[in-house]
């Protein structure tokens, strides 16, 4: 019967302790995003852009120098000198602009374009279409062809292509006379007719090869990419897996020290796991034979004040909550024995931990009865004046109901804080789980609801990323949950809308205030990205949240 794990590790760490910056630790590499491929393609094309402006600059000075003394046709020769001078500057001004890549824009690209098309034909009516200058419009073709502007690079190389046989045509059926300096009046009609036909289709064959070559270029760029952030996913899966190894080791096998005896009505049988606060055994409840599963105090905090009242107290709060998404608790009390127990329903289904080390990723229809499912039971808890503090995978499980419908549910409020009767608890120390925690909860500062909408946002980017937002372990998770950001979604799933990276932003803001300021109103922003309505004021105020932009 499949059950749920108990539990990756939560953190408590006596607040009077400031968390220092690690002297050195290690971070799985962030894989560089498809944008940065993008971005990388500009740059490059930026440098050809220099490379081809100066080599312009020259090939254009010499011509405007040269062209005019050859014996071309004489009301040619100004206009030729004006255009290829113009086109000469405009080159000088491209290998300068394009210093700075983003300066090189797609206006300056187009106008670029226009110019060297309005040259190359000035040059090919006065040195003549049937010479073989026309073959020099392929050094042009080729880096335009490459454009990181697609209908751009069409439209600049297509007109030059368009031109130059309009030319030949009208030269060949005679509407235009041919005044080049080098004619083709020797070839007669069919060479003139092999010529108009042949060069145009080198042309196109050019500008085709010269799209080839882009897009080839970043469709391998962008396949080694996503493949390095799959690894990069398979990486997190592996380091959960680890956690869920050790997790087992420390539980001591199947059977618990416990398995076998009866506490108060219920025989335990197999470990299923061991918590923060206690081990959890697979248990019958000898009243009615039902399977339960009993929650028990563990042996060597059987003397510790503060965990026998932490401990009551998840008992004392999950008791109240009646809700269909949070794990039922038939009973809670201590045994003849002594020992300290919760009974709760015996859950069958996975947590989410275990989904996702199987499948690294959930698709957004998943996600989103996910999110509604978890903010409908932490929501009803807040109701309560009760926060968690500690939502993460390990405490979402999806259960199988008797229906045959499945229901995720919520888990394990060990840690959580009851506003009205126990808010000193745990003052002065940090709880929770680091790579899910919230900025002022790592701190060991006061928190409150905004603190779960932190944790549900933290669990929203594990399942869409693949990974989760904050990385490291131990101390080193714990500074980087207090003050760093979360690396930005989209450089890890391109394909993700700008709507749904707004509703993370929002829900992981540094600061309390800047956050949904209920479960529910993030539950509904996350409905609105998904059907594409997600209100403007939520994208405001994502674009103004930072995120961690590093790609390396």
């Amino acid at each position: 019967m499949p059950t749920r794990s108990y539990d990756e590790p939560t953190v408590i760490i006596d607040g009077s302790d400031s968390i220092a910056e690690p002297e050195a630790h290690s971070e799985a590499s962030t894989p560089v995003g498809i944008t940065a491929v993008h971005r990388g393609m500009e740059a490059e094309e930026a440098a050809r852009a220099r490379t081809i402006g100066l080599v312009f600059f020259f090939v254009s000075s010499l011509t405007s120098i040269w062209a005019p003394l050859l014996d071309g046709h004489p009301t040619l020769k100004l206009p030729l000198v004006v255009v290829l001078g113009w086109f000469s500057l405009f080159s000088l001004y491209v290998y300068w602009l394009a210093s700075v890549p983003q300066r090189y824009t797609r206006n300056v690209f187009l106008a670029y374009g226009a110019s060297a098309v309005a040259a190359s034909t000035m040059v090919l009516i006065y040195l003549g279409p049937f010479s073989p200058t026309a073959l020099a419009v392929t050094l042009g073709i080729s880096f335009f062809g490459q454009g990181a502007d697609r209908t751009g690079s069409w439209l600049v190389c297509g007109s030059a292509i368009a031109l130059c046989l309009l030319l030949y045509v009208l030269i060949l059926t005679g509407v235009m006379p041919d005044v080049g300096v080098f004619q083709g009046d020797e070839a007669q009609f069919s060479g003139a007719l092999f010529m108009t036909v042949m060069v145009p289709l080198v042309l196109l064959v050019t500008l085709m090869q010269a799209r080839w070559s882009r897009e080839a270029v970043e469709g391998a760029l962008e396949t080694a990419v996503e493949s390095t952030m799959e690894a990069s996913r398979r990486g997190v899966q592996l380091e959960e897996a680890q956690v869920e190894l050790e997790r087992i080791a420390a539980a001591g096998g199947v059977l618990g020290h416990l398995s076998g005896r009866i506490i108060g009505s219920y025989k335990l049988g197999p470990l299923l796991g061991r918590g923060g606060s206690g081990e959890v055994y697979d248990a019958v409840d000898t009243r009615n034979e039902s399977s339960v599963a009993v929650k028990v105090l563990r042996a060597g905090d059987a003397d510790d004040a503060e965990m026998i009242t932490r401990f009551e107290r998840e008992g004392e709060i999950a008791i109240r909550l009646l809700s269909r998404h949070v794990a039922r608790v038939h009973q809670y009390g201590r045994a003849p024995g002594g020992t300290l127990f919760i009974a709760m329903e015996r859950l069958d289904g996975s947590d989410l931990a275990a989904i996702l080390r199987n499948e690294s990723r959930l698709d957004l229809s998943s996600a989103r009865v996910l999110i509604h499912d978890l903010c409908q039971g932490i929501s009803e808890a807040h109701g309560l004046g009760i926060i968690h503090r500690d939502i993460k995978p390990h405490n979402i499980f999806r259960a199988q109901e008797p229906t045959g419908n499945e229901v995720w549910k919520v888990l394990d409020f060990g840690v959580s804080r009851l506003s009205a009767n126990f808010a000193t608890i745990t003052r002065g120390v940090v709880v929770g789980t680091p790579q899910y925690m919230s900025p002022e909860q790592a701190r060991g500062e006061p928190v409150d609801v905004c603190t779960d909408v932190y944790g549900i946002g933290a669990v929203l980017y594990r399942v869409l990323t693949g990974r989760p937002p904050i990385s490291g372990r131990g101390q080193a998770a714990l500074y980087n949950a207090a003050y760093r950001r979360p690396q930005r979604p989209r450089q890890l799933v391109p394909e993700m809308s700008r709507a749904v990276e707004a509703v993370l932003a929002v829900a992981l803001a540094a600061d309390a205030s800047d956050r949904f300021q209920t479960v529910s109103s993030l539950s509904t922003a996350f409905e609105q990205a998904l059907a594409g309505h997600l209100p403007e004021a939520i994208l405001h105020k994502a674009r103004t949240l930072a995120w961690n932009t590093s790609e390396t």
